[in-house]
């Protein structure tokens, strides 16, 4: 019982420092992490869906980490919507 209390007490703090250290933002097709300036819970998980992208450049603390080059990234990055032609 004490070694499943331990452990479980570790998971609980890597998750804390996961959450004050880092963002984890939400985009339509994936999961981006930036890591934070200062330590908060505040914008924690963001959700970057559809037209909300444009509100996370608003948010002071994702600019300071960095959200424009991210969001620069996900909107080169585009799905092909046909498979490549394959060649014998």
């Amino acid at each position: 019982m004490k070694k499943l209390f331990v452990i479980l007490l570790i998971l609980a703090a890597g998750l804390a420092y996961a959450a004050l250290n880092h963002h984890f933002i939400l985009f339509d097709d994936h999961l981006k992490i930036l890591k934070k300036n200062n330590y908060s819970l505040q914008n924690t998980l963001v959700d970057g869906r559809g037209a909300k992208k444009l509100k996370l450049l608003l948010e002071p603390d994702l600019i300071q980490a960095g959200i424009k080059d991210l969001i620069g990234q996900t909107e080169s990055y585009k799905i092909p919507t046909k498979p490549p032609a394959v060649s014998k």
